[in-house]
């Protein structure tokens, strides 16, 4: 009697899901404000859109005089303060989502089923 090995199996390839992250996309937007608070002292639209009311950094600023825009950025990067409360802010944006995501996962399946069923190209 021949023992013979066992046949290859072709492999599967798995299906991407191609659908956007609402949820995802909006603790990115989060974490890019965050970064520009701490770097460039204004908010994510601030910067872009040379908010008056903001006092840091704009695009406009740098592009106008970038060797001091970059020194007011490097010294607000020096700061402990800033960066402690950074580290904080992050981990606290981290463990936020980390419970929403835990504790909404039932209600968001349904929801990126329903979403799905009617072929938008997001999920939540």
């Amino acid at each position: 009697m021949r023992i013979m090995a066992r046949g290859r199996k072709a492999k599967r390839t798995r299906k991407r899901d191609t659908r956007f992250n609402l949820i995802g996309g909006v603790e990115s937007l989060i974490y890019g404000n965050l970064i520009f608070e701490t770097v460039a002292g204004t908010s994510l639209p601030g910067f872009f859109t040379e908010d008056a009311i903001s006092e840091g950094e704009s695009l406009q600023g740098i592009l106008e005089d970038p060797t001091e825009a970059a020194k007011r950025m490097a010294s607000n990067l020096r700061d402990p303060r800033k960066l402690v409360m950074a580290g904080v802010t992050a981990w606290g944006i981290s463990a936020g989502f980390k419970f929403f995501n835990k504790s909404l996962s039932m209600p968001r399946r349904k929801v990126n089923a329903s979403l799905k069923q009617f072929g938008l190209p997001v999920k939540v």
